[in-house]
């Protein structure tokens, strides 16, 4: 079961990050800036924390197939490595809102066309881009490499994953049917240090006041959050001396 609901989440994923259809540009347009961030808050979907981790799993998997370059965004989607150009670069001097190109910025008559500047950043960032093929005069095509055919389905994503890494032990507390799904994936991002924290918010670039809701003593971090807040301690303490347990941090 946890198999599949991975997969649907990562078919969920796949919609967000290539659908044409309304629906998945309505997702795309409430949670990504205009930046090309996406945005941590839940916005009120219930399902968007588990599909924002998907699409770092889809992201890993997919590749692009250059035709036009018409559908391929030059800086936000990996065309020439498993990162885009904008995760390589990890800077926030650069106008982000302002770049929108499209790859058929840099392709004329089915032929790289680069300009000098972004020929400097690939060079730095040793991307030969005259070793990437293009399929001149067909459209760009998104593809999903552990399918043969290229082709993402909740079959492909199901083998994928079920061969994916050891099984650690905390996952059969976390994947049981007494505990609610949601609260399963609030667990696994506690554990993965994927919470929305302040301290997080800021490791993508995004400048934020921080301060623990719960003491207002310290900066809000998964840590504080969980060992070093007074207001936890104590509910610690409490849970020690109602269930007869020593916990140590």
């Amino acid at each position: 079961m946890k198999e599949v609901n991975l997969s649907l989440l990562i078919k969920l994923a796949w919609n967000f990050l290539n659908g044409k259809d309304d629906c998945s540009k309505l997702m795309r347009a409430k949670f990504t800036t205009k930046a090309g961030y996406r945005i941590f808050a839940t916005q009120g979907s219930s399902v968007w924390a588990g599909v924002r981790w998907a699409i770092t799993e889809v992201e890993q998997r997919s590749g692009w197939i250059i035709g036009n370059g018409e559908d391929i965004d030059l800086w936000r989607d990996n065309w020439c490595h498993l990162l885009s150009l904008k995760d390589l670069i990890n800077s926030d001097s650069l106008p982000w809102s302002t770049l929108k190109e499209k790859m058929s910025f840099i392709i004329v008559d089915g032929q790289w066309n680069v300009p000098t500047n972004l020929a400097v950043i690939l060079h730095r960032l040793n991307i030969d881009i005259n070793g990437i093929t293009i399929s001149s005069g067909k459209p760009d095509k998104k593809v999903w490499k552990p399918d043969v055919q290229g082709k993402l389905s909740v079959k492909s994503t199901f083998q994928e994953i079920r061969k994916k890494g050891q099984t650690f032990w905390w996952s059969k507390y976390l994947y049981r049917k007494p505990i609610h799904p949601r609260l399963g994936m609030w667990g696994w991002r506690l554990i993965h240090d994927c919470l929305p924290t302040d301290e997080n918010i800021r490791k993508k670039g995004i400048v934020v006041v921080s301060m623990c809701c719960l003491c207002k003593e310290a900066e809000e971090s998964s840590n504080h959050i969980q060992w070093g807040c007074k207001t936890t301690r104590t509910l610690w303490e409490w849970i020690s001396q109602l269930f007869r347990i020593q916990i140590t941090d």
